[in-house]
């Protein structure tokens, strides 16, 4: 899923993807008992824990996702703004084929929400100071801006978003529209079920139009390039 964006590491110049392939095939790991809070800039005060966390056991029936928001998360805001807004949301790691991330995991209801930072400096902590730089989301309750959930299938999706290009250089089949750029659809077809034809695709017409939508990939702000902004360049 990595392998579909042509990345834009800051101080690392433009890099494909390959050198964080490693991410590819993420699974989650959500520890039992309390948090680890240490990367935190500050814990919420005994006032503001008071209120209501609008996170914990949202159910939004319109929690909709585009490339610069997950329901009422603005993703342009610091990691330590969004655990202000959401006290509920837990430390993680995320596992990949040959590498871990430490990661933020927010549930929106019937919606996962889990935040990482790659990008940042490589760090190998979350720096609560500034954004997250790619989410991983799941759940069929969010919608994208076109009305249709993450329940819906390939052709749905396809009929209507439009032209894409398709990825197989992970172990899924993965798909950037060029209507929603830095949103990538991660399906539930395997890479090696695909015909021989190139690990990126603009023609999308091997993918079965019953394919479900494993999750998606959003990958806010300027850390990352799409292949759709890198065809319109050549077009010009």
């Amino acid at each position: 899923m990595w392998n579909l964006i042509a990345m834009k590491i800051r101080g690392h110049g433009t890099a494909g993807l390959s050198a964080t392939a490693g991410f590819a095939g993420l699974w989650l790991l959500v520890g039992a008992g309390a948090p680890k809070q240490a990367s935190r800039l500050a814990e919420p005060t005994a006032m503001e824990a008071q209120h209501q966390d609008p996170c914990a056991g949202r159910v939004d029936r319109e929690l909709v996702i585009t490339a610069d928001s997950i329901g009422i998360l603005d993703l342009k805001r610091s990691l330590a703004e969004l655990w202000r807004l959401c006290p509920s949301a837990r430390d993680t790691l995320f596992f990949g084929e040959e590498s871990t991330s430490p990661a933020v995991v927010f549930h929106l209801g019937g919606v996962v929400a889990v935040g990482m930072q790659p990008f940042e400096q490589l760090r190998h902590s979350l720096n609560p100071a500034v954004p997250v730089e790619v989410w991983v989301v799941s759940g069929s309750r969010a919608k994208l801006p076109s009305g249709l959930s993450l329940a819906s299938h390939w052709h749905e999706l396809h009929q209507a978003l439009g032209s894409g290009i398709a990825d197989l250089m992970s172990s899924h089949v993965s798909v950037e529209f060029c209507s929603l750029p830095r949103v990538q659809f991660e399906l539930r077809m395997l890479a090696r079920e695909a015909p021989l034809g190139g690990d990126i695709r603009e023609d999308l017409s091997f993918i079965p139009d019953r394919t479900a939508l494993r999750r998606i990939w959003v990958y806010p702000g300027d850390y990352v390039r799409s292949h759709c902004a890198n065809r319109s360049n050549s077009e010009r």
